[in-house]
């Protein structure tokens, strides 16, 4: 059985076998200027030390323009959470970042669906799957919107990145240890 095509818990022990594996989290948007690295961010600064080593975050556009920067309403949103982005350069997605990845994101429905078609062997979660609130169905997309709405949209993120942090905790630590 190829790889992709094994379950993910025997995936995931099998990486953690060899030595130096980390669990890469591939979170996909539309352009990788707004939500996507906005994921990225409050991810990497949320995620616990004892899942720091263990775990590599990154996020790409499925219409990224290469390199692109945040829009400057992103890198405001960010510092009210203590998170710079004035560094980040959007990727644009690839078939090798699919295939590698253990766990794609995405923020809406319609890219959980491409992300599905384009590699039919992995499942993609929302992250709106670990929000508590469980009436929201998909992360905002804030271009063109206002100031404030970059900060609602942040606060979504922020409620759903610290249910993925039980997920991944769950997933890690638990499986690691069956």
């Amino acid at each position: 059985m190829r790889r992709n095509m094994m379950p993910f818990s025997e995936r995931l022990k099998k990486r953690y076998e060899r030595e130096g594996e980390k669990f890469r989290v591939l979170i996909v948007s539309t352009a990788s200027t707004h939500v996507g690295p906005m994921v990225e961010g409050l991810l990497k600064k949320k995620l616990p030390e004892d899942l720091k080593d263990r775990v590599e975050i990154s996020s790409t556009g499925m219409y990224a323009s290469r390199e692109a920067p945040c829009t400057i309403e992103v890198i405001w949103a960010g510092k009210e959470f203590d998170v710079d982005y004035s560094k980040h350069k959007a990727r644009w997605i690839t078939k090798e970042m699919m295939q590698d990845a253990d766990c794609i994101l995405t923020m809406n429905k319609h890219d959980d669906e491409i992300m599905h078609r384009t590699i039919p062997s992995k499942k993609p979660l929302m992250l709106t799957e670990f929000s508590s609130d469980k009436t929201l169905e998909k992360i905002p997309n804030p271009k063109n919107e206002n100031t404030q709405f970059y900060r609602n949209v942040m606060k979504m993120i922020d409620d759903c990145t610290d249910g993925f942090i039980e997920y991944l905790r769950d997933k890690l630590l638990t499986d690691k240890q069956s």
